[in-house]
């Protein structure tokens, strides 16, 4: 399952109006020079990997809770010097405070199990003034129905139940994010 996982990870990862999306989402941060960013959910570091090559990026972690996507994703960037994995989850991360300047969430937060202990952690291994970058997907519109009663949707809505933990998080984000104790925000 994992093997497949990771398959589609980096076929999605391939397609074209994912990676222009993911780097309209990258321009929009402003990652200050010699930035460390931290990657919380990186699966097998598709976007690290963009990351890593970034304008003023100079290191970057990616995390993941699966030990077999942290592997694959080593092997994947095993060519970049400034990428490094490693096996953690994004709730209690195994860093210390102030470790980085910019943590992203790409698709994480609306998975895991309280994003309000990820958002925290985030915060407080961000430096001051640091940055947090969230791209996520609003499932609470989530259809594939071309009308009532498309089978297809009763697929959207197994992936959901299976794999989306809140279906509602990016319209509750703002709040979530405030709570978490960051000052400023764009969404």
């Amino acid at each position: 399952m994992q093997e497949r996982l990771a398959s589609v990870l980096e076929t999605r990862g391939a397609d074209p109006q994912q990676q222009a999306m993911r780097r309209a989402f990258l321009s929009d941060i402003k990652f200050p020079t010699g930035a460390h960013v931290l990657e919380v959910g990186c699966g097998t570091g598709v976007l690290t990997r963009v990351l890593a090559g970034w304008p003023n990026v100079k290191a970057v972690v990616g995390i993941d809770p699966a030990a077999s996507l942290v592997r694959e994703a080593q092997r994947l960037a095993s060519n970049l010097a400034n990428v490094t994995f490693q096996e953690a989850d994004g709730r209690t991360l195994p860093f210390g405070d102030d470790a980085f300047d910019v943590v992203v969430f790409d698709s994480t937060l609306s998975h895991v199990p309280g994003p309000e202990r990820a958002l925290a952690e985030a915060h407080r291994v961000l430096r001051p003034g640091g940055l947090l970058a969230v791209f996520d997907g609003d499932y609470a519109t989530a259809t594939v129905a071309l009308g009532d009663h498309d089978p297809l949707q009763a697929c959207v809505a197994a992936m959901m139940a299976n794999s989306v933990n809140d279906r509602w998080l990016m319209r509750r984000l703002p709040s979530l994010i405030r709570a978490s104790g960051f000052e400023e925000a764009d969404f």
